[in-house]
């Protein structure tokens, strides 16, 4: 599997191409949330010690 190029923002999201593609609906109330749950982090980490730091629920 092959990751999709180019970068899609919240605003000009291709909802309708990655329907088509993978059969997923992706609207805007779950790009919401999707924004509304990212986080900032204040330091910098390199890739070594942010995976210590760093969650991920499936």
């Amino acid at each position: 599997m092959f990751a999709d190029e180019g970068m899609r923002t919240v605003a000009n999201f291709p909802s309708a191409a990655v329907a088509d593609r993978y059969g997923v609906t992706i609207g805007d109330q779950w790009l919401n949330a999707a924004q509304l749950a990212t986080t900032r982090l204040e330091t910098v980490y390199d890739a070594d010690h942010l995976l210590d730091k760093l969650t991920i629920i499936d």
